[in-house]
């Protein structure tokens, strides 16, 4: 219901019901030594927050409505956006924030 991992890809949010319009996780494990945090707000996603234990390339289906994302990571690594995809390769220990 909050955050699904399989196949590579990871999904935040993707089984909520319509009518939770704010609502979000901490700290909630993914395959690949991950851990993320996340908020949506007025139906929208507003925050994602990824911690990569061991490193390594990051793959989640993209949840924000807007193009305008802002990304802060930890090191100088970039966020890519392809078609849905949102992809970060991170150092161990490597931390990601994506807002809009």
């Amino acid at each position: 219901m909050l955050i699904q991992s399989h196949t590579g890809v990871i999904e935040v949010f993707p089984a909520i019901p319509s009518d939770w319009e704010d609502v979000s996780f901490n700290n909630l494990r993914t395959e690949g030594a991950l851990t993320i945090s996340a908020a949506k707000r007025d139906g929208g996603v507003e925050s994602i927050e990824i911690f990569s234990e061991k490193g390594g390339k990051f793959k989640m289906k993209n949840p924000f409505k807007t193009a305008s994302i802002k990304s802060d990571l930890s090191w100088n690594g970039i966020a890519k956006f392809k078609g849905e995809f949102i992809i970060i390769e991170f150092p161990p220990n490597g931390k990601a924030i994506l807002q809009i």
